[in-house]
């Protein structure tokens, strides 16, 4: 594409460019620090404006009120990192899957497979499942007993789906996810653990995607669901019968225990760790680190203050538990 092309595509205004820049062709967007004369790069932040000033790249994308900072040519929108996505999508699209059942693939006859699904190396679907059109299924990948698997989706080597798992379309799971392993549920009887059974399954929807390593549990009687269009990092715990709504985000080595519940929106930042049957409710953010031991107001910013009210808060009562055992002394004594 050319400068001009750009510009009508991202729908931005041209700032520092001359005539004969317009025709300059590109395909290649490179990070500020790494971008050469060849390239596009951008600019979302402040922070990092004094970098651009000193980039190589030849073309810039930057938003309104830090594009009048530089002098390079540029194209000004007003959501640079929305601007580059499409770029990204325009320039670099996946490489349609090719159709192939891979010979040492191992597949139930009673599995129903659509059109033009692939099937790598030594991978395992087992009975009464079925697999949606179009989806990839890579090589050393365990598909358990009815499974259910929706269209256009991308299963990386290593997944295991246990059975009963339900997964839409355009779904994403990457390398070594594990879906429908049992909850962590105990019960202690004479010193010992006794397994409590966990039969339900696990529910994900359209458009979910799931880094490598992440495990889903399975529920103990009800269903753990994912919902549409739900990201989840890698490294990070489901814990059994939690419910996660719409669109919301879930960063590394986070956990969410037992029959916790996310309402729709809501972001995890990395390493939070949130007690058994919590709901966050929708739109709240949880910064990174942070334990969350109560339920969260809608659209609410979980801080290092909402830390320490709820801290707060637990002393409160105990000191008015302990007034109150102080004036029903006094009152006996009287």
């Amino acid at each position: 594409m050319n400068v001009r092309e750009i510009i009508d595509f991202l729908q931005g205004n041209p700032r520092n460019i001359s005539d004969d820049f317009y025709e300059k062709e590109f395909k290649s967007i490179r990070p500020l620090d790494e971008a050469t004369d060849k390239d596009v790069s951008f600019l979302y932040d402040k922070k990092y404006l004094e970098v651009a000033k000193k980039s190589k790249a030849a073309l810039l994308i930057a938003p309104p009120h830090l594009a009048s900072s530089l002098s390079h040519p540029l194209v000004e929108v007003e959501k640079p990192r929305m601007a580059v996505l499409k770029l990204l999508e325009k320039w670099y699209p996946p490489s349609p899957p090719v159709p192939h059942i891979a010979s040492t693939a191992v597949i139930a006859n009673s599995v129903s497979l659509a059109r033009n699904v692939s099937v790598g190396h030594y991978s395992v679907i087992e009975e009464k499942g079925s697999v949606g059109e179009e989806t990839v299924i890579e090589s050393h990948v365990h598909i358990g007993r009815n499974v259910h698997i929706g269209k256009k989706c991308h299963i990386h080597s290593g997944v295991v789906l246990y059975d009963n798992c339900d997964i839409g379309n355009e779904v994403v799971l990457h390398a070594g996810v594990v879906v429908g392993s049992d909850g962590f549920g105990y019960l202690q009887k004479e010193g010992r653990n006794l397994k409590v059974p966990q039969l339900g399954r696990v529910i994900i929807e359209d458009d979910v995607e799931i880094g490598a390593n992440t495990s889903v549990d399975c529920g103990m009687l009800g269903d753990t669901v994912i919902g549409e269009n739900t990201k989840i990092d890698n490294l990070v715990q489901i814990a059994h019968n939690v419910k996660i709504g719409k669109s919301c985000i879930i960063a590394g080595n986070s956990a969410l225990a037992g029959s916790v519940t996310l309402e729709n929106n809501v972001i995890i930042a990395g390493q939070v760790g949130v007690r058994d049957n919590i709901t966050i409710r929708e739109g709240a953010v949880v910064p990174a680190r942070t334990g969350v031991g109560k339920d969260v107001p809608s659209k609410s910013i979980v801080s290092s203050d909402f830390k320490r009210l709820r801290k707060m808060e637990g002393r409160l009562e105990r000191q008015r538990k302990k007034l109150e055992r102080i004036e029903k002394n006094l009152e006996d004594t009287s």
